[in-house]
């Protein structure tokens, strides 16, 4: 199976399962991208000021937006099994 038809099945609107791979494609690229970014400005804060200073107050936020990132992320998938626990739950 090449990548084509792969992109082909995600974007189909034939399979119901390729809304919930779309959805999960997307948030993995999400996070994936935010936390390189994240990673990139902490140590350019790290090597581009003086030696022995961190800014820790910038450190600390970029902390926080990554644990923001991930609790957006974790909603992301928790909307794309809900369906399929409601159907475990009724069953």
């Amino acid at each position: 199976m090449g990548l084509k038809s792969y992109i082909r099945d995600i974007l189909s609107s034939d399979n119901p399962a390729s809304s919930r791979r779309l959805i999960t494609l997307l948030v993995a690229m999400h996070f994936i991208t935010a936390s390189f970014a994240i990673l990139f400005f902490a140590f350019y804060s790290i090597l581009w000021t003086q030696k022995g200073t961190v800014n820790l107050e910038l450190l600390g936020t970029l902390k926080i937006i990554l644990q923001y990132d991930f609790y957006v992320i974790l909603s992301g998938l928790g909307f794309i099994t809900s369906t399929d626990v409601l159907k475990l739950i009724i069953k």
